[in-house]
């Protein structure tokens, strides 16, 4: 199920999962993990420019001979991840030594794309909005993919883009917390340390 940022139902997911639990390793398997992107790293592309929000849709309605990586297998992500890094280089994208989630691509000392992967979601920043809609025409063509437009939601971070500048909070995720624990109606405090607190040595 994919959710709004207010905890709405957005829509039913449905997905063709093998039983990846009886795999080998050595005989089925290899290398199963996949980096995913730093919420640090997020929030700071959050900031630097317009920030955009594409979704890989799997191939739900069909059933596949297996030569690809289906949802349940352990090396699935590990593949994913092999691919899209070797997409992306062929578009000229270099990938951070620190961060191997995030892909840039240059012309000379110029930024020209910032992408930043998360699984299957890809965070997309460009200065130039042609570049854009060219790298989304592109990647459209090579993954099935859903265009989610400028980003408001992600990973149970609620982002506000306007025109006094883009502002980051958590309002449903905590709530979420507030009513997973019955404490709706706890006092609100302005910040999550203890205050007025004596320490001793």
């Amino acid at each position: 199920m994919g959710h709004n940022a207010n905890g709405t139902l957005n829509k039913l997911k449905a997905r063709l999962v093998v039983k990846g639990f009886s795999q080998k390793y050595g005989i089925d398997y290899l290398k199963t993990f996949a980096p995913m992107a730093r919420l640090d790293t997020i929030r700071i592309l959050i900031y630097v420019k317009h920030l955009e929000v594409i979704k890989v849709v799997g191939e739900e309605n069909k059933v596949h001979k297996l030569r690809k990586a289906l949802y349940g297998l352990k090396q699935t992500l590990r593949a994913w991840y092999d691919k899209i890094d070797t997409y992306l280089a062929s578009l000229g994208f270099e990938r951070s030594i620190s961060e191997p989630t995030l892909y840039v691509r240059k012309d000379g000392d110029e930024t020209l794309l910032i992408v930043s992967l998360y699984v299957d979601d890809l965070l997309v920043i460009g200065g130039n909005n042609d570049m854009l809609i060219d790298f989304k025409s592109k990647t459209k063509n090579m993954f099935e993919m859903t265009d989610l437009g400028e980003m408001s939601y992600f990973l149970g971070m609620e982002v506000s883009q306007i025109q006094q500048g883009i502002f980051i909070s958590q309002k449903a995720f905590s709530l979420k917390i507030l009513n997973k624990f019955s404490i709706q109606n706890c006092k609100a405090t302005s910040t999550p340390v203890a205050v007025r607190e004596k320490l001793s040595s």
